[in-house]
C-alpha cells in the first residue's frame, strides 16, 4: 500500500509543478519620419552610407534623433541621412 501510494505521488508530482515554457518574439516596423519616434523605443536604423545603427532613442528634436547604441555609445542621425528606419517591437509569451 505504502508502495502503491508513493508511485502515485511521483506520477502527480510533475503535474503540479509548472512546466511553462516562455518565447520572445521581434518584429519591425517601418518608421516614415522622426515625428513618429519617442523617446525610449528601440531602433534599427540603416543610413546611406550602409551603417547599421541600432540602439534606443535618447532624443528627437526635428529630424535628428539621438539614439544610444550597443556598443559605440551615442550617435545623431539625420533624417536626410537615413535609408530605413525601424521600430523594433517585441513580445513575450508565456505557454503553460
Amino acid at each position: 500500500m505504502r508502495r502503491l501510494s508513493i508511485l502515485c505521488l511521483l506520477a502527480i508530482a510533475p503535474l503540479l509543478s509548472s512546466c511553462a515554457k516562455t518565447y520572445t518574439y521581434q518584429s519591425y516596423e517601418v518608421i516614415w519620419s522622426f515625428t513618429d519616434v519617442q523617446q525610449g523605443e528601440d531602433l534599427k536604423l540603416v543610413r546611406k552610407d550602409g551603417e547599421l545603427v541600432q540602439g534606443t532613442v535618447v532624443q528627437v528634436v526635428g529630424d535628428v534623433v539621438t539614439v544610444a547604441t550597443y556598443d559605440k555609445g551615442r550617435k545623431k542621425v539625420r533624417w536626410e541621412d537615413v535609408k530605413i528606419v525601424e521600430r523594433v517591437k517585441k513580445a513575450v509569451v508565456v505557454v503553460p
